[in-house]
């Protein structure tokens, strides 16, 4: 009856391991899907600030040539 008792324990017990297991490397799954996503949204951003960093040297360019042709046009007179 012992026996038994601790044989059953035993079953339970590697059965127990064997869901806490699987449900780890669910856990563990999620987790790397959220972690993928989170670098995806900082790629995303650094994109989009790249782009707007390079609009703004590119408007403040042409404001500079435009002011220099005003200048350079006010000389020439």
């Amino acid at each position: 009856m012992r026996e038994l008792d601790r044989k059953k324990k035993a079953a339970q017990t590697r059965e127990d391991f064997k869901k806490a297991n699987e449900e780890l490397l669910a856990l563990q799954a999620e987790i790397a899907v959220k972690e993928k996503e989170e670098e995806r949204r900082i790629e995303e951003y650094s994109k989009k600030r790249e782009a707007l960093e390079h609009l703004k040297r590119t408007k403040e360019a042409e404001r500079f040539k435009q002011k220099q042709e005003i200048r350079q046009t006010m000389i020439d007179r």
